[in-house]
C-alpha cells in the first residue's frame, strides 16, 4: 500500500470514528432529554442494579415505600448496572428537580470478579451499556426507562448458585472510580437529598467474601457516603439475614423484599 493510500485509509477511519461519536452523542442527548422528562414529576428516585428490582418489585414503590416519597416514587433497577450508569441517572434526576434520590452503593465501592470498571478502556463498555440500557429501547419505540422498570422474574432458583458464586467472586472492594464526580453531583444540587444504600447478601455469598471482606465493604460504603456528605443505609451491617430472604446469592425473595422495604421505611422516617 502506498503512503498516500495509507494516509487516506486512516483519514477515512478517523472520519468514521468522528461520525460515530456524533451519532452516539446526538442519540444520548435525545434519550437523556426523554429521561429527564420522565423524572420531572418524580419526588423520590431509587436507582440500583437487579438487587433494587428484587427488593422493590413495584417500580412505583408499593404501599410501604410510596408513603415516604411525599409524592411519586420511581424505582429503576438495571441488571449489571455500573457506577457510571448510576451516576448518569442520578445526575439527570437531580437536574430534573427530583427531591430525593436513593442509590445502591454496592457497584460504587465494590466490583465482581472480572470487572475492571476503573480502567480507561472500560469507557467503551460504558458506551455500549448505555446504548443497551436506553438507546436501544428508544430506537425500538419503547420506554427509555424500560430496562429498569420491570418486575423481577418469579422462576429464579438456587440450582446454579454455586456456578454463579464461582463466576462473581471474589469481590474486590476498591472504592469509587468516579469519586470526584459524585462529590460534585451532591454539592451542585443542594436541593436534592442523596441517600446511599448497601444491599445484603446470602450467607453463601458472605462466606465467599469473608468476615474481613464484609467489614471492608461496610467501611468503604461508610467512607464513600461521608466523602460526599450523604446518609447511608446499612441494610444488614452484622450479616444476620437468613437464606429465606433471598432467591439466589443476593437478589431478595418476597420475604426479603418486604423486610427491606419495612426497615428502609423505618430508617428513612428517623432521618432528621
Amino acid at each position: 500500500m502506498k503512503r498516500s493510500d495509507t494516509v487516506r485509509f486512516f483519514g477515512m477511519l478517523a472520519a468514521a470514528a468522528v461520525m460515530i461519536a456524533v451519532v452516539i452523542a446526538t442519540l444520548n442527548g435525545r434519550v437523556n432529554k426523554l429521561r429527564m422528562q420522565r423524572f420531572e414529576d418524580v419526588s423520590m428516585l431509587m436507582l440500583g442494579t437487579s438487587l433494587f428490582r428484587y427488593a422493590i418489585p413495584d417500580p412505583s414503590g408499593g404501599p410501604v415505600l410510596s408513603d415516604i416519597a411525599d409524592g411519586n416514587l420511581l424505582r429503576l433497577g438495571y441488571s449489571g448496572a455500573s457506577e457510571g450508569q448510576l451516576l448518569q441517572l442520578a445526575r439527570l434526576g437531580a437536574q430534573a428537580g427530583v427531591r430525593k434520590i436513593a442509590i445502591e452503593v454496592n457497584p460504587i465501592v465494590s466490583r465482581f470478579a472480572g470487572r475492571d470498571e476503573c480502567s480507561a478502556s472500560n469507557r467503551w463498555k460504558e458506551v455500549y451499556n448505555e446504548i443497551r440500557l436506553s438507546a436501544r429501547p428508544y430506537l425500538r419505540g419503547r420506554d427509555v426507562l424500560s430496562g429498569g422498570l420491570g418486575e423481577p422474574p418469579q422462576d429464579v432458583t438456587t440450582a446454579n448458585m454455586a456456578a454463579d458464586l464461582n463466576l462473581l467472586y471474589p469481590l474486590r472492594v476498591e472504592g469509587p472510580c468516579l469519586g470526584p464526580a459524585w462529590v460534585d453531583l451532591v454539592a451542585s444540587h443542594p436541593s436534592t437529598i442523596f441517600i446511599f444504600v448497601t444491599m445484603p447478601r446470602r450467607l453463601a455469598a458472605r462466606d465467599r467474601i469473608g468476615a474481613d471482606g464484609m467489614a471492608q465493604f461496610n467501611s468503604a460504603a461508610i467512607d464513600f457516603a461521608q466523602s460526599v456528605g450523604s446518609d447511608l443505609f446499612l441494610v444488614d451491617p452484622d450479616g444476620s439475614w437468613g437464606d429465606e430472604n433471598f432467591v439466589d446469592q443476593a437478589n431478595q425473595s418476597t420475604i426479603g423484599a418486604e423486610r427491606f422495604q419495612r426497615t428502609f421505611s423505618i430508617w428513612h422516617e428517623a432521618l432528621p
